[in-house]
């Protein structure tokens, strides 16, 4: 996943860049990481892909450990752009926007000397830096996209007026995370229902 990330740094291989930050890290703060965890992998089919993708490094992204935990938490997502080709940051839920994010800087992010603690609000719509050609399975992305979408408009407790402003049909998913694009199912009848009414 590093490697084709290119995320390693060319003269300390113990260091990662981030792909959201565009910051290099000792390992214990950033690594590779997958999208759709291991345990998950028969949620694969679900989209029509083999369980055995999972271990695809498509399916892996290197991120600081401070945002793999809200992706994981799907408190955060990553939303495909096909207008611009591009992957950007999207938060949930309101509270995180003034949530400091632990071990990164605002200077990092600008790259500046700013020391200034950053916050989750800083990413939100922050593009993922990614190599020419190199890109995540907009599949898996939307999946988890609209898995984390779907509890966010249900949570009973959390504000998330960020997403509910945000398009959340099945239609507007499919045009917002890439299903025109050959790696991306267009969703037969019977999938959009399951989309509609499976649990996360």
């Amino acid at each position: 996943i590093a490697n084709n990330y290119q995320c390693i740094h060319p003269k300390d291989s113990n260091l990662r860049r981030c792909v959201v930050t565009n910051y290099y890290y000792p390992l214990e703060f950033c690594q590779a990481t997958y999208i759709l965890a291991a345990s998950q992998c028969h949620k694969l089919q679900m989209i029509r892909m083999h369980p055995s993708e999972v271990w695809n490094w498509r399916n892996g992204l290197c991120l600081h450990k401070e945002i793999d935990k809200r992706l994981k938490a799907l408190d955060l997502v990553f939303k495909y752009d096909n207008l611009t080709d591009t992957f950007r940051v999207q938060l949930l839920y309101d509270d995180l926007f003034v949530r400091p994010i632990r071990g990164i800087t605002k200077g990092q992010l600008n790259h500046t000397s700013d020391t200034t603690p950053a916050t989750f609000g800083d990413i939100n719509g922050r593009e993922l830096s990614l190599p020419p050609d190199v890109q995540p399975f907009r599949k898996v992305v939307w999946f988890i996209a609209y898995s984390a979408y779907r509890l966010a408009l249900t949570h009973p407790n959390r504000a998330h007026q960020v997403a509910t402003e945000t398009s959340h049909t099945i239609q507007e998913w499919a045009e917002v995370f890439g299903s025109s694009h050959s790696d991306v199912h267009n969703e037969s009848p019977a999938m959009t229902r399951w989309l509609a009414n499976s649990d996360t």
